[in-house]
């Protein structure tokens, strides 16, 4: 398979509609809509996803607060989205030796887009075109993730983007 954003956006509007009395709770399914949009990425030789971060996506959503600005809670969620990926491995085959990501998500590639769909409280703005905007960030900066396969020498490794 491939990265579907509508699966992501599927699951992110659920998010948003769901009242969440604790924040781990809402920490979790904001994770879980992420995670499991990303469990269809495949690596340049189509290898799937076997183990990224999700913690890390938890424990950056639980750090912001309601004195967190817009921004401050954009950076917080980039900050957990680079994490999710760095280090995260591919299910390789032989005669592969790994498929690991070498580049995650860079630094102010989310947060700015972020920050603009946070800041519009507009009452005109639904939850449908918020959890698209958010789905389409997420979709066009998760394929910019960069996975290297090593294979046995003399042969040089595939690098490239997942899908």
């Amino acid at each position: 398979m491939a990265l579907d954003k509508s699966i992501l956006k599927t699951k992110l509007e659920s998010w948003m509609n769901s009242p969440y009395d604790v924040l781990n709770d809402a920490a979790n399914a904001f994770a879980d809509a992420y995670d499991l949009y990303c469990q269809d990425a495949i690596d340049p030789a189509s290898n799937a996803l076997l183990l990224a971060n999700k913690q890390a996506v938890i424990d950056a959503f639980n750090t912001i607060t309601n004195n967190d600005t817009a921004s401050t809670a954009a950076v917080k969620i980039e900050g957990g989205m680079i994490l999710y990926w760095t280090g995260a491995t591919f299910d390789f085959q032989s005669p592969q030796l790994s498929s690991v990501v070498t580049v995650s998500i860079l630094p102010s590639t989310i947060s700015p887009t972020l920050t603009t769909i946070f800041s519009d409280i507009s009452s005109s703005t639904t939850v449908s075109t918020k959890a698209t905007q958010i789905s389409d960030l997420f979709d066009t900066v998760t394929k910019t993730v960069i996975v290297t396969i090593t294979l046995p020498s003399p042969t040089s490794p595939i690098i490239g983007p997942i899908s």
